[in-house]
């Protein structure tokens, strides 16, 4: 009986235990939001979100297209405004077809999200793909093909 109850004690430290750790594993977490910015001054908001301080994150990105055949890469420019917000202003040929690659790092953590540009378009539409992890060459080339596709 004694025996049974060191097992029960034991067995409930453990439990306790992988319930903390979990809880802090969790603390902290952290994504990125793409919206339509509603105004003519941006093409795309970017909002971190998360624990701590979101607004420290690293915006990154870039536009991979197809105009006229041709394979296009540009860097992205975000400006980042005073409460955190970045904002992504046109920079990429109404021609073609585009996918903006967008990924956010912070303390660790990466998020990425994909954002499907036709032609002539001037606002996101709601194309928009996250992901908890780094954009892949493959997903870029998936995204392209169907909007060629598309627009072809």
């Amino acid at each position: 009986m004694i025996r049974s109850e060191l097992i029960t004690n034991k067995l409930r430290i453990i439990i306790s235990l992988i319930m903390i750790c979990s809880s802090i594993s969790l603390a902290g977490g952290f994504e990125i939001s793409v919206k339509d910015p509603g105004n003519q001054d941006a093409f795309l908001i970017v909002i971190p979100d998360g624990c701590h301080q979101p607004s420290n994150a690293k915006i990154y990105g870039i536009a991979e297209g197809f105009v006229d055949g041709e394979r296009k890469s540009i860097k992205l420019q975000f400006t980042k405004n005073e409460e955190g917000v970045f904002t992504l202003p046109k920079q990429w040929s109404d021609e073609g077809v585009w996918v903006l690659v967008i990924n956010g790092t912070y303390r660790g953590l990466k998020r990425s999200a994909i954002v499907e540009v036709g032609k002539n378009e001037k606002s996101i539409n709601g194309s928009v793909k996250k992901m908890n992890r780094e954009v892949s060459s493959v997903d870029i080339e998936t995204a392209l093909k169907k909007l060629k596709e598309k627009y072809s």
